[in-house]
């Protein structure tokens, strides 16, 4: 089996504290094996970058550690951070917005709709700095 790409970019949605989901776990249980991800011949996914994306259907003010949810965003990531760096890949920092649910907080269909457009412009650009240097992406 050949692997080619340059980098993955995988999209969820952070909900009930949980982030890796039964489709990610499922990913990452045929994709990170062993003498394929890891192990004394696991390179294949070695100097690939790993770019995460979700959404967050709360507010940001209530992701902080003396907040109502007692973590910062970037802690929901940790475990696939940590088996990004077990696979000797790059892991890139991920791309996220809060306020995507209307039935959260009193965020409008306007609210929503900028901060997805804004979301949106961020993997845009991301994209564009990548093709730059003539990687190509993955998304899952």
């Amino acid at each position: 089996m050949e692997f080619i790409a340059c980098n993955l970019s995988y999209k969820k949605s952070v909900f009930w504290f949980e982030h890796n989901g039964v489709i990610l776990k499922h990913w990452i249980d045929e994709v990170f094996a062993y003498q394929f991800a890891y192990g004394s011949q696991g390179d294949k996914l070695k100097g690939k970058n790993l770019i995460p994306r979700f959404t967050v259907g709360a507010a940001e003010k209530e992701y902080h550690l003396s907040d109502e949810h007692h973590m910062r965003i970037h802690e929901f990531c940790k475990s696939l951070e940590h088996t990004t760096y077990y696979a000797q890949m790059n892991y890139l920092d991920p791309i996220y917005f809060f306020g995507a649910s209307l039935n959260v907080e009193t965020f409008t269909i306007e609210e929503v709709t900028r901060n997805a457009k804004m979301h949106a412009q961020k993997i845009i650009k991301l994209l564009k700095d990548l093709e730059q240097t003539h990687t190509r992406v993955e998304f899952f």
